[in-house]
């Protein structure tokens, strides 16, 4: 939460410190610490050996340069600050403000999303909505969205179906296909808009044919024949 400035060499032995002590007492843990503190020496000492053969490898000039913290970012560890004195009433009006510059910020939205799902106030679900129709995101944010449509159980009834139709496209771009099949199990339920429904289906069909996957891959490749004998073929 925040954010503050210290020198690299003052931090990295209270790290190192720290994996040492995880490795000793987290007797349990799956994290490979000795991996960490061996990749620590290994950059280590191939650094040392990079300078012997060349001095000026070092960018000194970028070392040494200022590097402020962004006026989004003080923003940003204002709200987070709130949100850790657990001040969310604060914390939404300093979203809200952020907001104002930064419309489609993936971070800052999410974090008003979870803001609002505490309160479940008349604002949860435009920005349930706001957040599931965002355009041009990353593979990496694309799955977070997937993950929340999978945890949101009220999910299919507050969100159009438009766009559900068009998140579910985003959607199959992903290795996790599961929010994207349960949209299209319900469009095809609901028979809505067929002609671009037959492309999903068809997209699906196709996706879970490179994960091997026979069983919904014949199943999707179904969906899209019974649409078509149906004579919504308008695409196809």
């Amino acid at each position: 939460m925040g954010y503050f400035r210290a020198p690299a060499l003052m931090i990295l032995p209270f790290y190192i410190g720290k994996v040492f002590y995880a490795y000793f007492t987290a007797v349990e843990s799956n994290v490979a610490y000795m991996a960490h503190a061996g990749g620590i020496a290994a950059g280590a000492i191939l650094i040392g050996v990079s300078l012997l053969f060349d001095k000026n490898m070092l960018d000194y000039k970028y070392i040494e340069e200022d590097q402020k913290i962004s006026a989004y970012d003080k923003a940003l560890a204002q709200i987070f600050k709130s949100i850790g004195n657990m001040r969310f009433d604060l914390a939404l009006k300093q979203t809200a403000t952020l907001m104002q510059s930064h419309k489609n910020d993936f971070e800052l939205i999410l974090v008003r999303f979870n803001l609002e799902k505490i309160k479940k106030g008349k604002n949860y679900i435009p920005c349930f909505r706001l957040l599931m129709t965002l355009q041009n995101l990353s593979e990496e944010e694309l799955q977070r969205l997937n993950v929340l449509w999978l945890e949101t159980k009220e999910a299919k009834r507050i969100l159009p179906n438009e766009s559900q139709l068009q998140l579910a496209f985003q959607f199959t771009r992903l290795m996790d296909l599961t929010a994207a099949e349960q949209i299209v199990d319900t469009l095809y339920e609901r028979k809505y808009k067929p002609s671009e429904l037959i492309l999903l289906c068809i997209r699906l069909s196709k996706r879970f044919s490179e994960k091997h996957d026979h069983a919904r891959n014949m199943k999707f490749q179904e969906f899209a024949q019974n649409l078509t004998r149906e004579g919504h073929n308008g695409l196809v």
